[in-house]
């Protein structure tokens, strides 16, 4: 088995550029009004961060974004131009319907975009993407999670399933019937590949890989260290996983100090070879081989992440998005 160590990894540079290849097309819009109006200005409460608050739609140029009551739906061009003609509008006054389906912690699209997702507590509640367009506000399915605990992260499988990670650690696979199966406990973070060909997790201080029938397929040790201050006093907890493209996994941690506080933030990028092999004796069914190229460390890359910013227990910390088709 392959093993990772912290302090095998190369250090990363930090090079602060000024040659963006962004750029922003209008001023930032609130996301509720301001000066009062209709809404409080303050879109959300410190103790109850959302961990994903936006997702956009390129196939129908939506944004849905998360409030304390709900979220809202917006066309992405209403809210372009209420910034670029001056319109004193927040994107919840610009948008086309808002759903009060309580505090939701993350919003997820699926592949296709045909799926929402908004997760409240330890219920998912889907919404067709369409019946919001028509400003329908009730979703079609509303499974929950046994056992008290919230949702913590969500990865689509395909536009009929998907994976989702609870508070306490407990992994299910949910599909369009309404049906949630448990499938194990004490993940810390867990992502799709792209193309959702296979599942990556964090779990008992290994890096899993399973096929999308479940079956492990191959893992690799993570042998992970506090980096800095006295390393009895503290761990280092996996806080997210983002499979950033075929050969490249991106691992999110922080040091976890005895009282459970969360301290600074750790970046490890694992390049690597993935292949499929035909085992002796098979003739049909391949299995994964995953060997590991290079780690690299990135330290302190999130100086926010502090109790008086970042209230622990709020990840993931780590939002990753990758133009793939651009």
């Amino acid at each position: 088995m392959a093993q990772i160590v912290l302090n095998d990894a190369v250090e990363g540079e930090h090079e602060v550029i000024n040659d963006y290849f962004f750029h922003r097309l209008c001023e930032p819009i609130p996301v509720m009004p301001r000066n009062g109006g209709d809404g409080d200005p303050m879109p959300y409460d410190r103790e109850y961060l959302p961990s994903q608050a936006l997702a956009v739609s390129e196939r129908f140029l939506l944004l849905f974004v998360a409030h304390p009551s709900g979220f809202v739906v917006a066309r992405i061009l209403d809210v372009m131009w209420a910034q670029v003609w001056r319109w004193e509008r927040s994107v919840r006054s610009s948008s086309i319907v808002e759903v009060p389906v309580g505090r939701v912690r993350l919003l997820s699209l699926s592949p296709e975009s045909s799926t929402l997702a908004a997760c409240v507590g330890g219920t998912v509640n889907l919404f067709s993407v369409a019946s919001l367009y028509r400003q329908e506000q009730e979703p079609f399915l509303s499974p929950t999670i046994e056992g008290g605990s919230s949702i913590k992260d969500v990865s689509w499988l395909n536009e009929h399933s998907y994976i989702l990670l609870s508070s306490c650690g407990n992994l299910y696979v949910g599909r369009m019937d309404g049906s949630l199966e448990f499938l194990m406990d004490n993940v810390d973070a867990v992502d799709c590949s792209p193309g959702a060909d296979y599942i990556a997790m964090a779990r008992n201080d290994e890096l899993r890989i399973l096929s999308p029938r479940l079956n492990e397929e191959s893992h690799i040790a993570l042998s992970l260290q506090p980096w800095m201050g006295n390393s009895d006093d503290s761990s280092v907890k996996v806080d997210s996983l983002k499979w950033a493209c075929p050969d490249r996994i991106i691992l999110g941690c922080f040091q976890l100090t005895l009282d459970g506080m969360e301290e600074s933030y750790l970046l490890l990028v694992i390049g690597l070879t993935v292949s499929e092999i035909l085992p002796k004796g098979e003739t049909t069914s391949t299995r994964l081989a995953l060997s590991v190229d290079y780690v690299q460390s990135f330290h302190d890359v999130f100086p926010g992440i502090v109790e008086d910013i970042m209230p622990a227990g709020s990840g993931p910390h780590l939002f990753f998005s990758c133009l793939r088709n651009h």
